[in-house]
């Protein structure tokens, strides 16, 4: 049997495949803001997908606008308020592409868990339930991705949480 470790993938999707399992930090990407625009690109679009299904198309588009900004923003501060502004487009491109695949499945499972537990089930809250590890993979993701670029283990985990609990649950609930 061929381990996971022993695969040779390209650089890129090494390094972020490497982050995804919290083995690996964002210095292996290339400092790129082409590439960090991409990612970002790919999460705003999954982010759209995400809550496509249940919102209007406007209410989708503008909220995941305001995420990426939202992220953006507190990425920038963060990083520039202890001198890490160097490692801005290596953190945002792999805060978007983690942010994109924990989206992808979200809505992977968000379709499986609508399928399995038919609407007579209080489905928005239990799939809201049975999601929130996600959610917290998510964040501790995050905080791994922020600590790698010279953030405190606090400060990362602080950032990471504000954010999480920004766009999990404060936008969540101005879209409704």
């Amino acid at each position: 049997m061929v381990s996971l470790s022993t695969i040779n993938l390209p650089p890129i999707p090494k390094a972020l495949f490497n982050i995804a399992r919290m083995e690996g930090s964002q210095r292996a990407l290339p400092e790129s803001q082409t590439l960090a625009g991409y990612a970002l690109g790919a999460y705003a679009v999954a982010e759209f997908l995400a809550h496509l299904v249940e919102h209007s198309f406007l209410g989708s588009l503008v909220y995941a606008v305001v995420v990426v900004a939202v992220l953006t923003g507190l990425t920038y501060f963060a990083l520039n308020s202890v001198g890490a502004r160097d490692r801005l487009y290596q953190t945002l491109t792999a805060l978007g592409a983690m942010g994109a695949i924990v989206c992808l499945g979200y809505i992977v499972l968000h379709f499986f868990f609508a399928i399995a537990l038919p609407p007579p089930l209080p489905s928005d809250r239990l799939v809201r339930f049975l999601l929130f590890p996600l959610i917290v993979w998510n964040l501790f993701m995050f905080a791994w991705i922020y600590r790698h670029a010279l953030l405190r283990p606090l400060p990362a985990f602080v950032t990471a949480c504000l954010y999480v609990v920004l766009e999990s649950f404060v936008l969540t609930a101005l879209l409704k």
